[in-house]
């Protein structure tokens, strides 16, 4: 099973100056290409200087498009038992229809504390 992989603006970015035509992007002097390069480059820097701790959002943020399930969500990132336990907890906390509030929140504490063990004793 192959693992889906979201490009990330770098990557985007990059594919933008291989794949593209001069006539389309007048801002790039492509009559050199060592001047292209580093112009794309220097956008790059740009890019990522501009989204470093800005508050937006960031590539590792995004949901894969075919993600519909919470469950999705924790396989994709690989999640262990623990944390999947907390992220379902943390889901379902303004739920008033499955469980209380205070009750959600020990869930968290106590799958944390277990993943913290887990984590202690090498696994």
């Amino acid at each position: 099973m192959s693992e889906f992989k979201q490009k990330t603006s770098v990557e985007r970015l990059r594919d933008m100056y291989l794949d593209c035509e001069p006539k389309d992007h007048p801002e790039i002097d492509f009559e050199s290409h060592e001047k292209a390069y580093e112009e794309v480059m220097t956008m790059v820097e740009e890019i990522q200087d501009n989204s470093i701790n800005n508050g937006g959002s960031t590539d590792y943020y995004k949901v894969p498009f075919w993600a519909t399930t919470l469950q999705d969500l924790i396989e994709f990132k690989k999640m262990s038992f623990s944390q999947g336990n907390i992220l379902n907890a943390i889901y379902r906390c303004n739920d008033e229809t499955h469980s209380e509030y205070e009750r959600e929140l020990n869930k968290i504490i106590w799958f944390a504390n277990r993943e913290l063990k887990r984590i202690q004793r090498g696994e």
